[in-house]
């Protein structure tokens, strides 16, 4: 029984040495570069290591063709002031460039058709972006909290994305992909009347909105819609809506209004949760739950009036 319990110790003490400690099951090295090579014999940038401020992404390592950016793979690298990605680059994963804050240019392949969840998500000096022909999905919060961006263009020929005024839409222009965090907004949204969806993610970071009115033909606002919009203090809903997502207006720390209108039926998990200068709230007849954490953090609401 010793024996075992020592033996049982002595793994333990094995594997607390490995506690905390990251490995990269079949990384290999070129300069800057750390990747795999994939089944088929291609390549995946999984992480870079170098001080360029120019980056040129290659489309070949080791005479091995690049066709995927790895999730995470430049995350928090914020000495480069332009990207080129070149052609032959598939997609980009998750987070990508996440809180790379300094480059201002990016140039996208013709290649490219993924272009995953919060890829660019923080990139606050980037000013425009051009999406080419033949992406075919763009991921939430890819663009989100870009706070200098003014315009996503993309060309007539995409099959799955449009824009109009620098506003990334879906093709049929029904859902609001991304509103460029760096327009200022006061007033009426300015999108297309044939959009009833404000995609999740679709307004985060957008710190020049302040007083505004959602236009009636908006139907449903997704999950964390007008996330840490922090000078937003004033919201008129559309009298149509229906939905609200999961934490739409998390960390609007200045939000000191809004309307919920008749048709909610739900107030979703943490969906104020942090607005610590709401006032006051009037949930309407209609509504029969409210979620979790709702209004967390709404340290001066004095007065909720309930159905």
């Amino acid at each position: 029984a010793r024996r075992t319990i020592s033996i049982i110790l002595s793994v333990i003490m094995v594997l607390s040495c490995f506690a905390g400690m990251t490995f990269s099951v079949g990384a290999e090295t070129s300069g800057d570069y750390e990747y795999k090579v994939l089944d088929d014999g291609t390549v995946e940038i999984t992480k870079y290591k170098g001080s360029s401020s120019k980056l040129n992404i290659p489309s070949e390592i080791n005479g091995k063709k690049v066709v995927s950016i790895g999730d995470y793979a430049f995350q928090d690298y914020e000495d480069f002031i332009s990207l080129v990605i070149q052609e032959g680059i598939k997609s980009i994963g998750k987070y990508a460039f996440n809180n790379c804050s300094k480059f201002v240019a990016v140039t996208l392949p013709e290649s490219l058709r993924i272009i995953d969840d919060f890829a660019f998500y923080a990139c606050r000096s980037i000013i425009n972006v051009n999406i080419p022909d033949y992406v075919e999905k763009i991921g939430q919060g890819a663009f989100g909290d870009c706070n200098s961006l003014k315009s996503i263009n993309v060309g007539d020929n995409n099959k799955n994305y449009c824009s109009l005024n620098g506003v990334l839409y879906n093709k049929e222009k029904t859902e609001v992909i991304t509103y460029p965090a760096g327009l200022s907004i006061r007033g009426y949204i300015p999108i297309i009347n044939s959009a009833t969806v404000l995609s999740d993610w679709s307004f985060s970071g957008c710190r020049n909105m302040s007083n505004v009115k959602i236009p009636n033909h908006i139907k449903e606002i997704g999950s964390y819609v007008f996330y840490d919009c922090n000078n937003l203090n004033k919201v008129q809903n559309s009298s149509e809506l229906i939905s609200i997502g999961e934490h739409a207006f998390e960390k609007c720390v200045n939000l000191e209004y809004i309307d919920i209108p008749e048709g909610i039926t739900k107030i979703s998990d943490y969906t104020f949760s942090g607005c610590s200068y709401l006032h006051n709230i009037d949930i309407p007849k209609n509504v029969k739950e409210i979620g979790k954490s709702a209004f967390y953090g709404c340290s001066k609401l004095t007065e909720a009036t309930l159905p």
